[in-house]
Order: structure tokens, then C-alpha cells, then sequence
């Protein structure tokens, strides 16, 4: 199993891309232990407001 945007580490106040390292690494862990295989992404976002 693949499994892709389980979340991004980052300072959004939404919840999918406020996780600390700690829960990516719980996340990503939880996942290969189980046989499957992850991506991991983190999130900014500047001054002028954008996402990335």
C-alpha cells in the first residue's frame, strides 16, 4: 500500500499541515511497519500569505 499526504509537517493552522516531527515520525513508522510505503512533504507559509 502507498500511502500519500498523510499529513505535512509544518505551522499551518489547518490540520493537515501542522504536524510536528514527532507525529511524522509515528505516522510514517505506523505505516512501513504494516508494509506500506509513505511520502513525506512539510508546508510554509510566508509573509505574503502563500502556501507552500
Amino acid at each position: 500500500m502507498i500511502v500519500d499526504e498523510y499529513g505535512y509537517e509544518g505551522a499551518l493552522d489547518q490540520g493537515w499541515g501542522n504536524l510536528t516531527a514527532e507525529e511524522v515520525v509515528e505516522r510514517t513508522w505506523s505505516a512501513v511497519v504494516r508494509g506500506g510505503y509513505v511520502t513525506h512533504g512539510e508546508t510554509f507559509y510566508r509573509d505574503d500569505e502563500v502556501i507552500f
